[in-house]
């Protein structure tokens, strides 16, 4: 009875300090843009020391995750049965730790450290932080961090539209594709037929008016839907050598070699504005199967929260199967995780 006395405190305090670290992550993001450019535009810093600043990020993911894997071999973590989608992130995470080390050797292509380096950190990284959200399930069941999670999304736009305020103009047209296709589905989960039906009747008249008001609109739709502006024909020309070197290299060609990590190092790209191209060249037909699974799994993962649960956990579950979703659409013109 002592001994189960002292324990569950501690199993509490440390899922308390990893719960806490994980919110620190999450509000610190937000600001993250304005102090690096602060440093280096207001400062004058050297760029080697704002990246080293900017490293905060994997210092912080770094010690969340060490934090729950000692949690883990300790026996404080939860005994939860191992997901499909456990197995999915951790095999995409040691297929690319494989290829960081052996990739050069297999292949013999000559890749710089640096740029290897920077290509785990673009691909699976992040994705270790899935493993903190694993081991505190509690978040969940807190509206708190939802709504800190909604600020830190508004806080973040803000400031990109104070840095760029060229954004809004320059926002490309399958995030717009995305974001409305996004808001339909949180509708459709939330049941909101009603909403759906007046709000697209508002959208597809507000939609023609502009047509016939805005000048040069309907060329820019027709050229859009028919493939025919600068920004299609150049994405068209991307996917076709993505696509050949995906097929040149079904192993894949190693990590750092596709969009804009190969050119951070000045090297030819082998896939660009593409985010499946990008697994593809990168680590392979494995890889890219295991990328569609990490994030078919959130998918589902997040609906079925709103099926099955009927507390707070079922509005994480509508954020999480959205961002998903949203990421699929958007992955198909742009590398998301860059």
């Amino acid at each position: 009875m002592t001994g189960a006395s002292v324990a569950l405190p501690r199993v509490s305090q440390g899922r308390v300090r990893l719960a806490t670290g994980l919110l620190v992550f999450v509000w610190l993001l937000p600001f993250h843009i304005a102090v690096m450019a602060w440093l280096f535009g207001g400062l004058g810093l050297p760029g080697p020391v704002v990246r080293v600043v900017a490293a905060w990020k994997e210092g912080l993911i770094a010690a969340l995750v060490a934090a729950a894997a000692f949690r883990v071999v300790l026996g404080r973590g939860d005994r939860s049965p191992v997901q499909w989608l456990d197995v999915a992130v951790f095999g995409l995470g040691l297929v690319a730790l494989l290829y960081l080390l052996g990739a050069g050797i297999w292949f013999g292509l000559e890749l710089p450290v640096g740029a290897r380096l920077y290509g785990l950190r673009d691909a699976v990284y992040f994705s270790l932080l899935y493993f903190v959200g694993r081991a505190t399930p509690e978040v969940v069941r807190d509206e708190r961090v939802l709504k800190a999670l909604f600020l830190v999304g508004v806080i973040t736009s803000g400031v990109a539209a104070v840095l760029w305020l060229g954004l809004l103009l320059t926002i490309t047209r399958m995030t717009i594709v995305a974001c409305l296709l996004q808001a339909l589905a949180i509708a459709a989960m939330r049941r909101r037929w009603e909403l759906i039906t007046s709000l697209g009747a508002a959208l597809a008249l507000t939609f023609c008016c502009a047509l016939l008001v805005v000048p040069g609109l309907a060329t820019y739709v027709w050229e859009t839907l028919t493939w025919q502006s600068a920004s299609s024909v150049s994405h068209f020309n991307d996917w076709i050598e993505g696509i050949g070197n995906a097929l040149r290299y079904p192993l894949g060609a190693g990590l750092g070699v596709a969009d804009q990590t190969a050119v951070r190092f000045g090297l030819d790209p082998l896939a660009g504005d593409n985010q499946y191209l990008k697994y593809a060249v990168e680590m392979g037909v494995l890889g890219l199967g295991l990328h569609l699974a990490t994030m078919a799994g959130a998918v589902m993962t997040g609906v079925k929260g709103v099926r099955d649960a009927k507390d707070v956990r079922a509005d994480y579950g509508i954020v999480v199967a959205a961002a998903a979703l949203g990421i699929l659409l958007n992955a198909v013109t742009a590398v998301v995780f860059n």
